[in-house]
């Protein structure tokens, strides 16, 4: 197995020529530049980045959606001021520039997630890695003493994943990640790799449980887009296993575009584009300088551009860079080059998959990344930056519009979403209000939202403000129009020439509008009623059906939540008492009813419900005294079909909710009012169940 050579910081030799038959590939190089050593005192941390001659702009995020990633734990830091005027932070300038302080105010830390390396070795025993689980293939032998053979992967590896409060310097993009490192041998300044090696250092970080492998060298010679066949065929040739291996499909691998200053990036870094079927499995990353424009010493994104972004790299200035990272013999050096960029591309990934876990494949874990990077300003020149520079503020909050997956393939609007409560429990509302769904945005990946608001708007139910309902003039003669029944209609009164049989009136109704509604809010529906008026007009009987389309006790539901078919039985009675000036009224309704769910909605319908009312009000003179019993459902569940997780792949799961209809307490409103020529007076003691007890006083003064 012939093996290529690797040169070590300065002594970069690349190819010049593409030309067929000829021995383009001269060798392997480490990406970084040789660090400066500066003592960290002597540097006081970081230095201020200028802004780039056209600013970034945030990430289009809707701004109806409240949505959550991971639970944050109690007691953790959510101010991500807090998070980026720390020391540790503000010694990495690139923390800032990719927003990382906004996935720590949301505890995504990289915690749980193992980033692979292949590199030259770590020095496990320095302040970075110390209290980390750590999985090493050291080929070499050596121990963390020797720091020419260490020096260059425990750099990379503590930009990554370097921890926190650990009294250093610095921290690492995802502190909380573990390391897994293959060492690559390194001899007189020169690393040997072959189709071997690479093979098994990839096979057994995979083996890890790294799902990302950053490898912060390449090639030394440059992409030529007129040369692919031949390079194509050299590199099928040469590392035909790990060309397999990468088609696995098991690991993202991070590569630097190189650091000649050329307009295309090197071999190692095109992978996808000499092989397509290793896109969405290879991501090239070119370093940004600290003034935010294009590092001097980098290779462009060029014909790479589709896979290939921006990420902080330092630029060398005089005697200064502003990339800092772990010195193997301890302590800390400044530097610049991709080698040092395509760690923070490989920590953000870190944070992706802490946030995401296996609910994206990995396609999809690159198609986020590239997507959601700072196109803004000159980032937008994809030549140069490719997709722009990685945001993980970007990565980690919805992109584009959001949208709800239904049980039956179809998505719903948030906005298109609302549910009115009308006549359901107010118990069942709160507990609506508790619970959690997903929501996928533009680039399909899942959010956790609460189901009522701010996605969904509740329409509280439209009471009798306290006026009206305790001081609403004395009933006159009963009146349909006034009394709807229990099934959500306003009824019809029966006209003189309505259908009779016997003591009994006929009417119906259709394109009825639920009573506590919006005028606006017309549903289809269709009733059909029996009405008795009692012997000397001392009360009524009314019985009857109902079919309604759309809504279902006083309630409706849009988008997500819209409401089947809905079928009722209704009864109503109501009995009036006279002795001398005493009057006594007494009233009821009970309905049997069934809610079915639409053909794609959240809503599955509900069990069968028995729902009553009960009311009893005095009259004597001026004073009048009222007990009611709104309705209250003896029997009964809500069922709903609420997304949860999504699968890699698209897929989304959904688990069934039943809600009961039947609150603990039955609701009760008391109420007595004084009615006189020139006022009112009244007071109403309200005990609804799920809320606190209420009481209310009102005067009315009349002119």
């Amino acid at each position: 197995m012939r093996s290529s050579k690797a040169y070590v910081g300065s002594k970069f030799v690349k190819s010049t020529a593409f030309h067929k038959g000829e021995k383009w590939l001269r060798g392997l190089l480490l990406a970084g530049a040789v660090p400066l050593v500066l003592a960290l005192a002597a540097c006081g941390g970081s230095k201020s980045k200028p802004s780039p001659s056209e600013p970034p702009v945030p990430p289009k995020v809707s701004p109806k959606v409240q949505v959550h990633l991971p639970p944050v734990p109690a007691g953790w830091q959510t101010d991500r001021n807090a998070w980026a005027a720390s020391r540790e932070f503000k010694a990495q300038a690139g923390l800032a520039t990719i927003n990382a302080d906004y996935a720590y105010a949301r505890a995504i830390t990289g915690e749980g997630i193992t980033i692979g390396f292949i590199d030259t070795g770590l020095a496990s025993g320095h302040l970075e890695f110390t209290d980390k689980t750590i999985a090493l293939n050291d080929r070499s032998g050596l121990s963390d003493i020797d720091n020419s053979q260490l020096k260059h992967g425990t750099g990379v590896a503590s930009i990554a994943l370097g921890a926190r409060g650990q009294g250093s310097g610095m921290h690492g993009v995802a502190f909380d990640a573990n390391p897994a490192m293959w060492s690559l041998q390194l001899t007189d300044g020169y690393l040997t790799v072959n189709d071997t090696i690479l093979t098994a250092a990839t096979r057994a970080l995979e083996s890890t449980g790294a799902r990302i492998i950053n490898q912060s060298w390449g090639y030394n010679s440059i992409l030529n887009p007129d040369f692919l066949d031949s390079q194509k065929s050299f590199l099928r040739q040469s590392y035909g296993d790990f060309l397999a291996q990468m088609r696995r499909g098991k690991a993202i691998h991070v590569w630097v575009a190189g650091n000649d200053g050329e307009a295309q990036v090197s071999v190692s870094a095109a992978w996808p584009i000499i092989f397509p079927d290793l896109a969405g499995y290879a991501i090239a990353v070119a370093a940004l300088g600290a003034d935010g424009t294009i590092g001097r010493q980098t290779n462009h994104c060029g014909a790479a551009r589709s896979h290939c972004l921006t990420a902080p790299g330092g630029v060398a200035a005089g005697d200064s860079a502003d990339t800092i990272f772990a010195q193997a013999g301890g302590g800390y050096r400044f530097g610049y080059g991709t080698s040092y960029a395509a760690p923070f591309v490989s920590g953000v990934l870190a944070l992706m998959m802490q946030a995401y876990g296996d609910q994206l494949t990995l396609p999809e874990y690159t198609a986020r990344l590239l997507g959601t990077a700072n196109k803004s300003g000159i980032y937008a020149d994809a030549s140069i930056y490719g997709q722009g520079v990685v945001d993980a503020q970007a990565a980690l909050a919805p992109y584009g519009d959001t949208h709800i997956p239904l049980p039956a393939g179809g998505i719903a609007g948030p906005s298109d979403t609302k549910i009115t409560d009308g006549e359901l429990p107010s118990e069942m509302m709160e507990r609506l209000k508790r619970e959690k769904i997903i929501v996928l945005d533009a680039l399909n990946t899942p959010f956790e939202t609460p189901l009522i608001s701010p996605l969904i708007s509740l329409e509280p139910r439209l009471k009798n403000t306290m006026r009206t309902a305790l001081l609403r003039p004395r009933p006159a003669a009963y009146h349909p129009a006034r009394h709807p029944v229990l099934a959500q209609f306003t009824s019809v009164k029966p006209s003189s020439d309505a259908p009779q049989l016997g003591a009994w009136q006929f009417s119906g109704a259709r394109l009825l509008r639920p009573r506590g509604t919006p005028t606006g809010h017309a549903l289809q529906g269709a009733s059909l009623m029996a009405h008795r008026n009692l012997e000397n007009q001392k009360g009524w009987l009314e019985v009857g059906v109902a079919a309604e389309q759309d809504s279902w006790m006083s309630s409706a539901g849009e988008g997500a939540l819209q409401f089947g078919p809905a079928f009722s039985g209704l009864a109503s009675l109501r009995r009036d008492f006279h002795f001398g000036q005493h009057d006594l009224h007494l009233e009821a309704h009970v309905s049997l009813s069934q809610l079915h769910g639409a053909p794609d909605s959240l809503l599955s319908g509900s069990t069968r419900a028995v729902a009553s009312s009960l009311s009893l009000a005095w009259q004597y003179q001026q004073m009048r005294f009222s007990l009611r019993q709104p309705t209250y459902f003896e029997t009964g569940e809500l069922s709903l079909s609420l997304p949860y997780r999504r699968l890699a792949g698209g897929g989304i799961l959904f688990r069934q909710k039943r809600f009961a209809l039947q609150a603990e307490q039955r609701p009760l409103q008391v109420a007595l009012v004084h009615e006189a020529p020139t006022h009112q007076l009244g007071i109403k003691l309200e005990k609804q169940a799920g809320l606190a007890r209420e009481i209310q006083l009102a005067f009315v003064k009349r002119f």
